[in-house]
């Protein structure tokens, strides 16, 4: 398995893949997200305001991606963490934003498209891009599954993954404050429902 393009993406190489512009207004949307650290506030109304159009993957607020952890912070003194995730066809991440580590993609099979604040990268196997600390972004995949590596730099979400796993152990997914709590709680900031890109967060703001 191939793992050295995202281990460099990890440590500032430069993306690979299709590059996107998206929306010119984004940096001035992201930034009062960006600027608050573990805000972690629970979404008013529990997903009050969701993106109009199809819903994706029936609006899931955790992609049916299964993570597998191949290398846990506790093995690399937390200096690093690499799990291993799929998804089905059309499954998209919510909207959110790491505050305490940078975020590694390294494709094996299928295609993923991540909204990177202003950016919009399409990557194919073999191909990686770096998801910066304070950057809001969301993954979608594309029309087949798909499985890639994920690397956080520190580690650490590896706890997230875990901890969603342990989170109303009965229910197929936890609830939308339940995500928020979980993910504040391990330096992640929900910032909106799976759908919502980036650019709409001006929109929301307004």
């Amino acid at each position: 398995m191939r793992v050295e393009a995202l281990v460099s993406a990890s440590h500032g190489a430069a993306p690979r893949g299709r590059r996107r512009s998206a929306c010119s207004a984004c940096a001035r949307a992201c930034a009062p997200a960006c600027a608050r650290r573990g805000g972690g506030r629970a979404l008013p109304g529990a997903w009050a305001r969701r993106p109009t159009g199809p819903l994706l993957h029936d609006q899931h607020l955790v992609p049916a991606q299964p993570r597998r952890i191949h290398i846990s912070a506790a093995q690399t003194d937390g200096s690093f963490a690499l799990l291993e995730s799929t998804g089905p066809a059309g499954d998209q991440t919510p909207l959110h934003v790491h505050h305490a580590d940078d975020e590694g993609f390294y494709v094996l099979d299928g295609e993923i498209t991540l909204w990177l604040g202003e950016e919009q990268h399409v990557l194919h196997a073999g191909e990686s891009v770096l998801a910066p600390r304070g950057v809001p972004h969301t993954v979608r995949v594309g029309d087949s599954d798909a499985r890639w590596l994920v690397s956080s730099t520190p580690g650490g979400f590896e706890s997230f993954v875990r901890a969603v796993r342990s989170t109303e152990p009965h229910a197929a997914l936890p609830s939308p404050d339940e995500l928020a709590r979980v993910a504040a709680e391990h330096g992640i900031e929900i910032l909106g429902p799976p759908g919502m890109l980036p650019a709409d967060l001006e929109a929301r703001a307004a």
